[in-house]
């Protein structure tokens, strides 16, 4: 039951034993789960966002304007509460009454201590609910964010209705508005995409406009040339495991390494253009990538992937058979964040040493037999933040001994770094550029291939920059029968960038041309 109850009074500051005790054993029936209404002088509300992390903040929507006047840890050293500082705003002009949120560094305590003070005794007399920054629920916003048809409003009677309606019905007009033109489409973008369709032959497999909009590519030789390294070789490993933003869409490539070369080449296999980054646009790319190669969920092909929720989520509900394992990058990257923002920064070396070692285990054992002497060592707060967030990971996906077992683990790293550098470096470089469109995309992704294409088609001929490893020399070419189809565009990473640059060129036309 959402209701804001004023769960005690104190005219003077709470002490930080005050805090912890009202923290530490709170009286259910006078707990808020609605921000302060009409607060006074001396009001303190124990709020809770239990089992509703978005609302975290919103204890900060009671309809009044502050200024933020800092955050402090108690105590210093080893702080186990925070408190954050807000004084009052009156059109412009600071009162003197200012209120104060108190909560635990122990991530398990999903409560926040609340108290309105003032400097004087007459409370708050003056109300200006239009000047209120903190006026819409932090929720209700990141709510609008991201739904596709609307929202509501949780709702239990009159009296505290106010607090969880938006501060105006224009403010949420325009936010729905810009959701809205985030989503769609330009006429351009379509038109320019399905021209591209029929320009580029068969490179464009899906083009889906709605519920979800997406765009899959491939190139049918590069396919073909996965195909081939999947019948030849026992074991294929691929990658799924960066995302880049570019403009409003989110482009998702697959790479393979192809073991016919010295230099094993990284070579994108697939890329997705989506507009969002949701479970149901990593199934239907998962069910494309079946449907486009004969060798994708099977337990020959190990795949390679960030720890997004959505996509291992996506992808441990449609592929089957595929053998899926995290870098140990990207769980040493998420475990510093944490610790960086929860103030373990003197710690943090030590502790990513840690987690490092538990990688490193040569067997299950090893791993509890270390952790358990870890233990001792952690923090509360980080105890549990591993156990929920990255022992399963550790235990089930990245752990050496695993890796071992898949014949794909690279000493002191784990999983090697199986990205393209030029394809990862040009699709940073294209992040950086603020007016992306479809168009540009879809033909940079385009040119990346038939470049690969190229220089796999080189190296088997003996002209490349790819050497034919000893055990592959009877896929050699003759260059003389080698004939390069005269559509493709064969340009650099270095090329597609000054390509794309130069606005002045009709994109179509010449791939046409």
């Amino acid at each position: 039951m959402l209701q804001s109850i004023v769960y005690t009074t104190r005219f003077t500051p709470l002490s930080k034993q005050e805090v912890l005790a009202l923290l530490e054993n709170p009286k259910d029936e006078m707990i808020s789960t609605l921000p302060a209404i009409n607060p006074n002088h001396g009001d303190v509300y124990l709020y809770s966002y239990k089992g509703r992390p978005e609302a975290k903040k919103d204890w900060r929507a009671d309809q009044l304007r502050w200024v933020h006047k800092g955050v402090h840890s108690l105590p210093k050293k080893n702080p186990t509460i925070v408190k954050t500082y807000h004084q009052r705003i009156i059109c412009g002009m600071r009162e003197k009454f200012y209120r104060y949120g108190y909560e635990s560094t122990d991530e398990r305590v999903r409560m926040v201590v609340v108290h309105y003070l003032s400097g004087c005794t007459r409370g708050i007399v003056d109300r200006y609910p239009q000047c209120s920054d903190d006026g819409t629920l932090p929720s209700l916003l990141e709510n609008i964010d991201s739904s596709r048809n609307g929202f509501k409003i949780e709702t239990v009677d009159a009296s505290n209705f106010h607090v969880q309606l938006p501060e105006s019905v224009g403010q949420i007009s325009h936010k729905m508005k810009n959701v809205r033109t985030k989503r769609k489409m330009s006429r351009e973008d379509l038109y320019g995409v399905y021209d591209l369709h029929f320009a580029l032959d068969n490179f464009i497999r899906n083009l889906i406009l709605m519920p979800e909009f997406i765009i899959v590519v491939s190139l049918p030789e590069i396919v073909n040339l996965y195909n081939e390294v999947c019948s030849i070789n026992q074991h294929q490993l691929l990658s799924y495991d960066t995302t880049f933003r570019l403009g409003e869409y989110f482009v998702s490539p697959i790479v393979f390494k192809c073991p016919f070369f010295e230099e094993q080449p990284s070579i994108p296999l697939a890329a997705m253009i989506s507009d969002n980054r949701s479970i149901d646009v990593h199934k239907i790319f998962f069910r494309a990538m079946n449907d486009i190669t004969v060798n994708f969920d099977c337990s020959d092909v190990r795949l390679v992937t960030d720890r997004e929720w959505t996509m291992t989520s996506a992808l441990d509900s449609v592929i089957r058979n595929i053998k899926h394992v995290f870098r140990w990058d990207h769980i040493l990257k998420d475990v510093g964040s944490w610790l960086t923002t929860h103030k373990h920064r003197a710690a943090k070396l030590d502790y990513l040493t840690h987690i490092r070692q538990l990688l490193d285990s040569d067997s299950e054992e090893d791993f509890q037999r270390l952790y358990e002497g870890y233990l001792k060592e952690w923090s509360q707060p980080f105890v549990l933040y591993f156990e929920e967030n990255i022992k399963y990971d550790i235990l089930h996906k990245s752990g050496k001994w695993l890796l071992n077992e898949l014949g794909i683990y690279t000493s002191d790293i784990g999983v090697t770094s199986n990205v393209s550098e030029s394809m990862n470096a040009l699709l940073k470089r294209l992040t950086a550029w603020k007016d992306v469109n479809l168009e540009q995309m879809v033909l940079a992704l385009y040119f990346l291939q038939t470049f690969y294409l190229k220089e796999v088609l080189r190296g088997r001929c003996g002209t490349g920059n790819y050497r034919l490893r000893e055990e592959y020399v009877h896929l050699a070419m003759d260059s003389a029968s080698v004939v390069f189809n005269d559509d493709y565009f064969y340009l650099t990473p270095d090329d597609i960038i000054a390509f794309l640059e130069n606005k002045s060129w009709n994109l179509t036309q010449n791939v046409d041309s």
